[in-house]
């Protein structure tokens, strides 16, 4: 059953500030970045959680090409948001830990 963008969205608005609050040099940036497609597409952040799992699953049975074509996606959004922000690697790894907890928190419903 797919959830309202609401219902997806209101653990990341006050979690995510309170885990991190100073993400990047850019942190009004990097959030609206984030809050746009967790408010307007929250399916799209839930199906990447799901996508991990499915390359754990394909690669503990031989198949190692959907993992390779996860990992190449991940490395082409790692570096749009380092040309887009202009951030340094730590920043950049920062941001990324603290957006893989808001789809944590949006996975499992958190109040």
């Amino acid at each position: 059953m797919m959830q309202s963008a609401k219902a997806v969205r209101q653990p990341v608005r006050w979690a995510l500030p309170l885990a991190c609050p100073r993400t990047l040099t850019k942190p009004a940036s990097a959030a609206r970045a984030y809050n746009q497609p967790i408010s307007t597409r929250p399916e799209t952040l839930l199906m990447q959680m799901r996508g991990y799992a499915i390359v754990t699953a394909a690669e503990a049975q031989g198949d190692d090409l959907i993992g390779e074509l996860v990992r190449a996606g991940w490395m082409r959004i790692w570096e749009a948001v380092r040309l887009s922000l202009g951030a340094d690697s730590e920043e950049i790894a920062s941001f990324f830990a603290c957006g893989m907890l808001g789809n944590a928190l949006a996975a499992i419903c958190f109040p």
